[in-house]
């Protein structure tokens, strides 16, 4: 079975939400007119600047509902219109938790899954205070896409091995990561999808942000490093971008490559789970 994916590159914040989702919509609907697609990625606060690196609390207050809300009804909207699953983002409000949030909308427009990221940075170093204004998710769920089981990871979750063999482990086969990456660690990023793609022998889509953001009540700018990446379940690189902004890359994935690393390199029979503290 194949399944034909796009990763989409935004640039920095364009000023307020309604910019930021016509400029989602307009590389949406150029990946559909590229060609075929099936699922469509977004990257991590796809509506928002990177709020997180000021300590400002009225960002509380604009968070959104997600199943009744204005970002999730804009993509069902879109999806029907490309006809095509979307992997998107949104800042979510849920009672009186907040949560940073990928979901997936099926090309009927119908909600397929939510995700909460559950890693939470507070990082001084590259100013993320994420933890003032996020809840950690509750679970990694796997969710069916198209008859596909799929994860998703956002951002600092990647940096987690746990995370990826827990979402192996439950079947995944390709794993979406929505990011907002920034700051000096952007090798690192391109070196830590691939490895994890092919120790935990899954796809990799990622979509990151590229270009320098200010933001009014923050402190200079912020430069998003791009390199959004599709990777094979063997590491390699099936489609790349650096730092351009307001782009995409696409790929056909072949997941039956998903079983066959798998038989080609054995980790999962020879998992020592006797001896690991997780």
């Amino acid at each position: 079975m194949r399944l034909r994916v796009a990763a989409v590159q935004t640039g920095a914040y364009k000023g307020d939400y309604d910019a930021q989702l016509a400029n989602i919509a307009r590389l949406v609907r150029s990946v559909a007119a590229s060609g075929l697609v099936d699922v469509i990625c977004l990257p991590e606060l796809m509506t928002t600047p990177y709020f997180a690196r000021c300590r400002d609390a009225a960002w509380r207050d604009k968070a959104e509902p997600l199943a009744d809300g204005p970002t999730y009804r804009y993509i069902a909207a879109l999806a029907r219109e490309v006809r095509c699953a979307i992997v998107a983002t949104c800042y979510e409000r849920c009672g009186e938790r907040r949560y940073n949030t990928a979901f997936i909308v099926r090309p009927d427009g119908s909600l397929a899954g939510r995700y909460a990221k559950t890693h939470i940075p507070y990082i001084e170093g590259v100013l993320a205070y994420e933890t003032l204004y996020f809840d950690p998710g509750p679970d990694l769920p796997v969710f069916d896409v198209m008859g596909i089981p799929i994860g998703i990871l956002i951002c600092y979750d990647r940096s987690f091995p746990e995370a990826w063999r827990t979402l192996a482990l439950k079947g995944a086969q390709v794993i979406f990561v929505p990011t907002s990456s920034s700051g000096y660690r952007g090798e690192l990023y391109a070196d830590e999808l691939k490895v994890a793609a092919a120790q935990h022998q899954v796809f990799v889509v990622a979509a990151n942000k590229a270009g320098a953001e200010v933001m009014a009540g923050a402190p200079g700018a912020i430069t998003f490093y791009g390199k959004s990446r599709i990777i094979s379940p063997y590491g390699q690189i099936i489609a790349a971008l650096e730092r351009e902004e307001d782009t995409f890359i696409v790929a056909k994935l072949d997941l039956a490559q998903v079983a066959a690393a798998r038989q080609a390199l054995n980790y999962y029979r020879d998992r020592r789970q006797d001896l690991y503290m997780l």
